[in-house]
C-alpha cells in the first residue's frame, strides 16, 4: 500500500479546511463588529422608545434576536454626522442572528432628519466609514441611500423626523427594504 498519496492530500485538507475556518471566523467578527457599531451609534443617541413607531417585531420571517433601547449620550452620533444632531428617541434590533439589522432614531424634527441623512452620505462618500456609497434611489416613492460593506448591504431613509438604517444580507436586501419602508412610513 503506497502512503504517499495519502499524506500529500492531508496537507492540503488541513490547508482548505484552515482557510474555511479563517473565513468563517472572519464573516463571524465582521457581524460582530456591525452589530456592535451599529448598537454603539444607538446607544449613543440618548434615547427611549421611538415617539412614532418602535421597531418591527420581525424581519423577512425573523424575529428579533438583540433588542437595545434608553441609552444615553451624543457622542457617537455626531462624531458619525460631524456635527450636534439632536436625537429625541431610537432602538437597535437584530433578527434572524444577523440576517437583518435596524437601527432608527427619531431626530427634533423633519429638518434635522433630512440633514443628518444628508451627513451620514457626505460621510460615507467621503471614505471615512468601511461603507460603500452605491447610489440614491426614490422607492415607495422616498429617496433611499444605499450602501454595501461589511458583508450586507445597507440602506439608509427618513420616514418624517425619524432616520432609519437598514442591513441585510443580500438575499434578503430587497425584501428587508420593503418591510422598512411599509413599517417606518412617512
Amino acid at each position: 500500500m503506497d502512503m504517499s498519496n495519502e499524506s500529500e492530500s492531508i496537507p492540503a485538507l488541513t490547508h482548505h479546511a484552515t482557510i474555511d475556518g479563517e473565513r468563517r471566523m472572519h464573516r463571524r467578527a465582521v457581524q460582530a463588529v456591525m452589530v456592535l457599531m451599529l448598537a454603539s451609534l444607538l446607544v449613543a443617541c440618548g434615547c427611549g422608545l421611538l415617539f412614532h413607531r418602535d421597531l418591527p417585531r420581525q424581519m423577512v420571517g425573523y424575529k428579533q434576536t438583540l433588542v437595545l433601547r434608553d441609552a444615553g449620550g451624543l457622542a457617537e452620533v455626531q462624531r458619525l454626522t460631524e456635527r450636534s444632531i439632536a436625537v429625541r428617541s431610537g432602538g437597535f434590533a437584530v433578527y434572524g442572528g444577523g440576517a437583518v439589522s435596524v437601527w432608527a432614531a427619531s431626530a427634533q424634527d423633519t429638518t434635522a432628519a433630512r440633514q443628518w441623512v444628508d451627513d451620514v452620505w457626505a460621510r460615507v462618500v467621503a471614505g471615512d466609514t468601511p461603507f460603500h456609497a452605491d447610489s440614491v434611489r426614490v422607492v415607495q416613492g422616498r429617496p433611499v441611500r444605499m450602501f454595501s460593506g461589511v458583508g450586507q448591504r445597507h440602506f439608509c431613509f427618513r420616514a418624517g423626523r425619524h432616520v432609519v438604517w437598514l442591513a441585510s444580507n443580500a438575499g434578503h436586501a430587497a425584501e428587508a427594504l420593503a418591510e422598512a419602508l411599509k413599517f417606518y412610513r412617512e
